[in-house]
Order: structure tokens, then C-alpha cells, then sequence
């Protein structure tokens, strides 16, 4: 049986669907109520591709960058973004100077993107 998403998104009003019936495949059991659907759900196609990559990757931001082919600070920014749509407020998106030269080290992220990321910080340190 091929699987499909659940439309999360009306396609007349852009407003959020809810399930309305829940059916056992083995017995035939239905249940009709308003079902809330799961944040992941929610999300759209794009971002729920991404949530996936994460788990599948096991939350490394290195692979993640092998994975989709962006940069360090695209990925975090991609996670601050799954974080909002999930209904988490993101953690700031601003490093440590001391953390990202530690990923610079580590060979984590290139030179263009610690500088990046230490201007966004205005290369404070703790």
C-alpha cells in the first residue's frame, strides 16, 4: 500500500486541516471526531524532507551538509525555521566566537563561514 501525507493545508482557504475519521485497516473500525494532526504534518513538503534528513543523519550537521549540499549556516538556519513551524522557539541563532572557532578547528565549517557567523555574532565570545 503506497503512503501519502496528509493534506495539511486547505487548498481554498490556505487554512489548517484537521482529520475528521481514523479507519482500522484490519477489522474496519471507524472513529470520527476532529483529529489534530502531529507539528511533523503540519509541516510543509520542504521542511518535512528536512526534519527526515535530520533523523535519518542522526542530527549531524555535517552530514546534513553532505546531504542537501548547503553550508553550516544554511542548515542551522533551516533548523531554526523547523523549530518555529514546530512550535518551538528557536535557541539563538547567534554562536559563541569560542564555539565556532572550536567547528573551525574541527574542520565543522570553512573560514568564509566562521567569519560569517562571527560578524553575525559581532565576534563576542562566551
Amino acid at each position: 500500500m503506497t503512503s501519502n501525507r496528509v493534506v495539511s493545508q486547505c487548498p481554498v482557504c490556505s487554512g489548517h486541516m484537521n482529520a475528521s475519521e481514523l479507519s482500522c485497516e484490519e477489522c474496519g473500525a471507524k472513529l470520527v471526531s476532529r483529529f489534530e494532526l502531529c507539528a511533523a504534518c503540519r509541516l510543509p513538503e520542504d521542511m518535512y524532507a528536512f526534519l527526515i534528513t535530520f533523523v535519518k543523519t542522526r542530527g549531524s550537521i555535517k552530514d546534513m551538509e553532505k546531504e542537501l549540499g548547503v553550508s553550516y549556516p544554511t542548515v542551522r538556519g533551516r533548523l531554526d525555521e523547523l523549530q518555529r513551524l514546530m512550535g518551538f522557539t528557536p535557541g539563538g541563532s547567534v554562536q559563541p566566537a569560542k564555539e565556532v572557532l572550536d567547528m573551525l578547528e574541527r574542520g565543522e565549517i570553512s573560514t568564509e563561514e566562521a567569519e560569517e557567523m562571527l560578524k553575525q555574532s559581532g565576534g563576542t565570545g562566551t
